[in-house]
């Protein structure tokens, strides 16, 4: 679980505690029309928005150190 200082309103400060997996996984099951992409870029746009946008409270897109994910390539991806 993590402590931080967080801000509310102007001038305020406010303590959150927010808890941290420094190790996690997920499955994903993605539909996407085929005729429009491919299965590789689909893979390549949600490893994109792993590092960009991120997940949770204090990822990249709200200007925060947390969040990234990335694809796991060691893995099998069924596309079918």
């Amino acid at each position: 679980m993590r402590e931080e200082v967080t801000r509310v309103g102007v001038s305020k400060t406010d303590l959150r505690y927010r808890p941290e997996f420094p190790d996690w996984s997920s499955t994903l099951w993605v539909t996407f029309v085929t005729s429009m992409l491919t299965g590789d870029s689909v893979l390549s746009l949600i490893d994109a928005g792993g590092l960009s946008v991120g997940v949770g409270e204090w990822r990249p897109e709200r200007s925060g150190d947390f969040g990234t994910f990335r694809v796991d390539t060691t893995r099998d991806v069924v596309i079918a």
